[in-house]
């Protein structure tokens, strides 16, 4: 997976960038949002993510993972 965000279709594996609007592919198959992995891995995310521990919104304590353009 890419550092950058995309959409991919189920079916066929075709990507499209993250910001077009359409919801299926050429295929006639569904799009789903995929990530690029963080920066971080193993036990330093593990760290980070630990250290959020009680920090509002349980989903966010993993926001690398979640949205990773919105981490920092």
């Amino acid at each position: 997976m890419t550092a950058v965000s995309a959409q991919a279709c189920a079916a066929c594996g075709r990507t499209y960038p993250e910001t077009d609007a359409r919801a299926r592919c050429a295929c006639g198959g569904l799009l789903e949002l995929r990530h690029g992995a963080p920066p971080e891995t193993g036990a330093a995310l593990r760290r980070r993510f630990d250290g959020r521990r009680g920090e509002g919104s349980g989903v966010w304590r993993f926001a690398e993972v979640v949205l990773p353009s919105a981490a920092g």
